[in-house]
């Protein structure tokens, strides 16, 4: 994505980002069908083989097919930066993992050294980034209004697509009793409507502004996650459907939205720098979403089923612990065809109570991205106004 920034004006950014989020899209739709039937048929260790001789090809691809100018000067590395933000977040991220049953687990005594460790790094990343060099984030850029409300309309933008793509085909193959390959190819009209936005957003980005593209994707995805939650096991199939489809038309048009907002507001020289921290704080929202989402499902799963052994069930006390932390029965085929009659039902209607407070978790993080996204520079970017020289807040 920075290559293309740096590669192509202003006024041409916004379609080329796009043509590159359609074939990300695209390999989007095509990637969890070809993983699902994988993992149906071999094993899921062959989804991540299947990685290796794609990542050469690519890397052979790069290497012959750009050509960059070459730099006299040596680059300034921010090494013990990049080095304690990975602790920080590595730390945060254990301990959300490991104490992520409740939120009583989470901040037990054993676990707050955890926090703790992550917050003492935190607080030397931004100490040693205002004396760094070349800091790895230039904490100048925040002064920049547009920078800033992107960034972290982006970071709960990752949430909500990482939470969308993780917990929606657990909640086919859990809750709906799908297999695999149907989980993976559920996922086509979330990323069809995606591919097809991103697309329509990189020609109406410069006639109505980002302001109003990136309000009217959080609708939509808002829209969509509040549907979802409300989604159950007898609830016809096709409503699942409409509802992927509003929840990737709100993706396509916020997460391009905000990356060419974020390219827009920058000169040239900082181009790399603030596209990566588009992308950094959207992956980071994502892994801490993800992170916490997985507790909250992990503490309604639990809860949902001591519930129904404790109400006379088939589904004795000590079975209920067992698959609240462990619930493979509900996804691989050998481990549901174990379960004793009646066991695999129960399962689902509480896989189904669990998820859903999941996909709330999600709907809010939309309604706060909202709210953050009002705070968007109104002036819309007109065809007049593009050059590369003029890039910055006036976009």
């Amino acid at each position: 994505m920075t290559i293309i920034g740096d590669s192509f004006t202003l006024k041409e950014r916004a379609k080329m980002q796009a043509y590159f989020s359609g074939v990300w899209g695209l390999s989007s739709i095509i990637g969890p069908v070809i993983g699902g039937f994988i993992t149906d048929q071999l094993s899921w260790r062959w989804v991540f083989f299947i990685n290796v001789p794609i990542g050469i090809a690519a890397a052979i691809v790069i290497g012959f097919a750009l050509k960059e100018p070459k730099r006299t000067e040596k680059p300034s590395v921010d090494y013990l930066g990049a080095a304690t933000l990975m602790l920080s977040i590595s730390i945060l991220m254990l301990a959300l993992v490991e104490g992520g049953k409740s939120l009583a687990t989470v901040f037990a005594p054993d676990n707050l050294w955890l926090l703790g460790a992550s917050a003492v790094f935190l607080i030397l990343f931004i100490f040693i980034e205002t004396r760094a060099k070349d800091p790895i984030i230039p904490f100048h850029l925040f002064r920049n209004r547009t920078i800033t409300v992107a960034t972290s309309a982006g970071f709960f933008a990752g949430i909500a697509m990482f939470g969308g793509i993780s917990y929606i085909p657990l909640f086919a193959q859990g809750a709906l009793g799908m297999t695999a390959t149907q989980a993976g190819s559920l996922l086509t009209p979330l990323m069809l409507s995606w591919v097809l936005m991103s697309i329509l957003v990189g020609r109406l980005m410069l006639r109505v502004g980002y302001r109003i593209i990136a309000i009217a994707g959080f609708i939509l995805m808002t829209v969509g996650f509040v549907l979802l939650s409300n989604f159950q096991r007898q609830t016809p199939v096709v409503w699942l459907y409409v509802e992927l489809v509003l929840i990737g038309a709100g993706l396509g048009l916020t997460m391009l939205t905000l990356l060419v907002a974020v390219q827009q507001a920058v000169e040239r020289p900082q181009l790399g720098v603030a596209t990566s921290l588009n992308q950094f704080s959207r992956a980071i929202g994502g892994a801490l979403g993800v992170a916490i989402m997985g507790s909250v499902l992990t503490s309604g799963l639990s809860s949902q089923l001591i519930k129904a052994a404790g109400t006379g069930s088939v589904l004795s006390v000590e079975q209920a612990t067992s698959l609240a932390s462990n619930p493979n029965a509900l996804i691989e085929p050998s481990a549901k065809a174990a379960l004793p009659a009646g066991i695999l039902p129960i399962l689902q209607d509480a896989m189904a109570a669990a998820i859903h407070p999941v996909f709330w978790v999600v709907a809010f993080v939309s309604v706060l991205a909202l709210f953050i996204c009002l705070f968007l520079p109104k002036p819309k970017v007109t065809d007049h106004e593009i050059t590369d020289e003029n890039v910055g807040e006036k976009c």
